[in-house]
């Protein structure tokens, strides 16, 4: 995973070194608002959280009005939820190669999801002065999200799994050779792997300027996920390990990560005097 993020952080760092010889803005920044992990599951109650990203992006001027530029964010992204009684059905063979027929039941499952990711923006931005200090802008691009491991840890809940054998028509609840009986959830803690994704970002703020070098950016911004960070599981329901229960974003078609909030930055004019020809950035 850690050459994953060098493949994108790399490009990002030969922009900065060429700073130098074109008309470049650094933009780190701060950001606070939602930061969910969603998804749908029969019986689940999903709701998100909140969180704090941080990131740093570097703008290219092509004129007065019109700016491009890319950067590397980091974001922590987290939901919780509840599932009612569920039960899953499926075929089984037991340790002595006896056909029976599973049943899984689970109750009170109380859940946290987690998963922090590196983002890649690409934006094009439209800006405009509206006084001697002040300028309006919008963004909005594409964003390569590159997911750590979704993980999953039980507050609450138990697991219970039974089997049936038709040929004896027995019905067998408590043996834990064959994996049959009762098990407490709470601290269980799976992890599912994850893949890059797509988000789009839309952003709207202003930046006000301190004198030629320095400014304070505050920008709005909604980033919906457009794909899923999780591989579907769902032709198995929430099923991985046949006596175990993964959590029910497992049995998701789709996971997907959005975030809103406001992000407040502080930006670093870059250009050397002979390219200052542009106004907003003087």
């Amino acid at each position: 995973m850690k050459i994953r993020y060098i493949n994108f952080i790399l490009p990002v760092l030969l922009l900065v070194s060429v700073t130098t010889i074109a008309q470049f803005k650094l933009q780190p920044s701060i950001g606070f608002g939602s930061q969910s992990i969603d998804y749908k599951f029969d019986g689940a109650t999903v709701d998100g959280s909140s969180g704090i990203s941080l990131g740093a992006d570097l703008f290219y001027y092509l004129n007065d009005n019109i700016v491009v530029g890319a950067g590397v964010r980091f974001a922590n992204y987290k939901a919780t939820s509840s599932l009612n009684d569920f039960s899953i059905m499926q075929s089984g063979v037991d340790v002595d190669e006896h056909n029976y027929e599973q049943t899984k039941v689970s109750k009170g499952i109380s859940e946290t999801h987690t998963m922090s990711a590196i983002e890649i923006p690409l934006l094009l931005r439209y800006q405009k002065w509206v006084s001697g200090s002040f300028i309006v802008f919008g963004s909005t691009g594409p964003v390569f999200v590159i997911p750590g491991k979704l993980k999953t840890s039980f507050d609450s809940g138990t697991l219970n799994i039974s089997g049936y054998y038709e040929n004896w028509d027995l019905v067998i609840d408590d043996a834990d050779p064959y994996g049959f009986g009762s098990r407490n959830l709470a601290d269980y803690e799976p992890e599912i792997d994850s893949k890059t994704s797509l988000s789009w970002a839309i952003e709207a703020g202003v930046e006000y300027f301190i004198n030629k070098r320095f400014n304070l950016m505050l920008t709005a911004y909604f980033q919906p996920g457009l794909s899923s960070i999780a591989t579907s599981n769902k032709e198995v329901g929430a099923v991985v390990d046949p006596f175990a229960f993964e959590g029910s974003s497992v049995g998701a078609s789709d996971v997907k990560i959005n975030k809103i909030g406001l992000r407040l930055g502080i930006n670093f004019d870059l250009s050397p005097p002979e390219k200052s020809s542009i106004k907003s950035i003087r």
